[in-house]
């Protein structure tokens, strides 16, 4: 959504939410070529020796800014040159930086932060675990010690759980299963211990903060997780989101470059209630917290609004608007383009007539016989609006099992009323006698159609539900979700 500049050059954009597919990365050999004539003395150097070559391979270099990967440069090396050598006159700024393997998927993440030469190492027999230093480097030595003992612990935890699976199916023993899981449960706690140690351990280093940030907030023996009967505290959740945030140092922009606000903000949004209206106070704390600092609370806004926009039926539309109305004044303000900021403003109020709580515009369109059909004279408990074109491949694959699902909830006073607005109208009527005789069905002729306006419904099928009175209880329900849907109204 958003175009980064980065400090020193400009390079390929592409997102990254999950995991890093390093092959989509494109080697940029005309900035390599202008390294090469420019930079004659040289301020950093940073090289990878890979050993265990059998063929060329490509090594590409890059940082990361707000979870997403920037290129900076790509080296060739084979058996007789196994060293990838990186060099440049501008210093690079503080953060969290790789190393790749062309066409392999675990970056070789390493610290920059005022250290100008740093040499690794790795194989290609153990890519990642192999990855190691040459040379001495005050980050990245505990850096990396604490990244092997991470590891170890995980590895015994992921055993642990396998162990902990297979005798839950065995035994029923309550005490042997409260057994192992405590196991479990100490052995992250000491993971989580250790980590918060390195901060006091090492308080003028960066990698500190990129590892703590990962922790959640620690939560005071005071507050325990269940009451004396062993019910869930509420206010040790409560605790918990409000101080979700004293991991991430929002003073630090040296943060900035790693994904750290990214995944924060990523496991931010698994936490939230159902409620949107904690939703909201859960992100105008985040906002506050993030006020100390103009730059990262941009950032922090951009992101959420990158999650937000993606289409869901637990209310991102709603919090989209949300966020553009109360945290978005100006493009400026969340360091965006006017352009950009414009979209945004423009998609915010195309959703609002269709928020989930608010009634469904009136819809009258003539149905197969050219009788026109009012929505709000449609009779039902739930009525599902469903949005659709018989030309759609989407809507192909997903109407028979929507037509299916409402024959089998019909007891439950589910009923549809569907729409079309392709202006194919022959082939509508022909498509609806074969295949949805159950249903309403009526066709907007117009071109544009402002029915398709007022609702948003460029992206086909999208399925509304809604109740007897006509209030949007659902919006965008997945297709695939329809059936679990319906099977729990009551």
């Amino acid at each position: 959504m958003f175009g980064i500049r980065c400090s020193m050059f400009d390079v390929q954009l592409f997102d990254v939410q999950k995991s890093l597919p390093m092959q989509k990365l494109l080697p940029l050999f005309a900035l390599a070529l202008l390294l090469s004539g420019v930079c004659s003395a040289q301020n950093w150097q940073y090289s990878l020796q890979l050993k265990d070559l059998q063929q060329k391979e490509t090594v590409q270099f890059g940082y990361w800014y707000t979870g997403i990967p920037y290129l900076l440069d790509s080296v060739t090396v084979d058996s007789t040159q196994p060293t990838a050598t990186f060099k440049g006159a501008k210093t690079l700024e503080p953060g969290l930086y790789f190393f790749n393997v062309k066409g392999k998927e675990t970056p070789l993440e390493f610290v920059i932060n005022n250290e100008s030469q740093i040499a690794f190492y790795t194989r290609m027999t153990a890519l990642p675990d192999s990855f190691d230093l040459l040379s001495a480097s005050k980050e990245n030595e505990p850096f990396f010690y604490w990244r092997t003992y991470r590891q170890s612990r995980e590895t015994r935890i992921a055993g642990m759980r396998s162990t902990l699976d297979l005798l839950s199916r065995a035994t029923r023993d309550r005490k042997v299963l409260e057994e192992h899981a405590k196991n479990i449960r100490a052995l992250r706690e000491e993971i989580d211990n250790n980590t918060r140690k390195q901060v006091i351990k090492y308080p003028d280093l960066l990698f500190p903060k990129l590892i703590i940030c990962e922790l959640p907030a620690e939560v005071p023996p005071t507050v325990e997780p269940f009451d004396a009967e062993g019910k869930p505290n509420p206010g040790y959740m409560v605790y918990f989101r409000e101080h979700f945030w004293d991991t991430y140092d929002f003073k630090d922009n040296r943060l900035l470059r790693s994904p750290a606000l990214a995944r924060k903000t990523d496991d931010w949004m698994q936490i939230q209630q159902s409620s949107l209206d904690s939703v909201k106070v859960s992100l105008a704390l985040a906002v506050k917290k993030a006020n100390v600092n103009p730059l990262a609370r941009q950032k922090l806004l951009q992101l959420m609004l990158e999650r937000f926009d993606i289409p869901s039926f637990g209310g991102n539309e709603s919090m989209l608007v949300h966020l553009f109305d109360q945290h978005m004044p100006s493009a400026t303000y969340v360091g965006m383009d006017t352009a950009t900021w414009m979209r945004v403003e423009y998609k915010a109020n195309s959703y609002r007539a269709t928020l989930p709580g608010r009634i469904a515009p009136e819809i009258r369109l003539p149905d197969t016989a050219n009788v026109d059909v009012s929505l709000y004279d449609f009779k039902a408990k739930y009525t599902l609006l469903y949005f659709f074109s018989p030309l759609c491949a989407h809507c192909k694959e997903a109407t028979p099992g929507i037509y299916e699902a409402s024959k089998a909830f019909a007891n439950k006073g589910v009923r549809v009323f569907a729409v079309t607005t392709d202006g194919r109208v022959d082939y509508w009527k022909d498509y609806v006698a074969t295949n949805l005789p159950q249903w309403t069905c009526v066709a907007d002729r117009n071109d544009p159609s402002p029915v398709e306006k007022i609702y948003s419904t460029h992206a086909l099928p999208n399925v509304l539900l809604l109740d007897e009175n006509k209030k949007i209880l659902i919006r965008r329900l997945p297709v695939e979700r329809v059936a679990e849907v319906l099977e729990s109204l009551r």
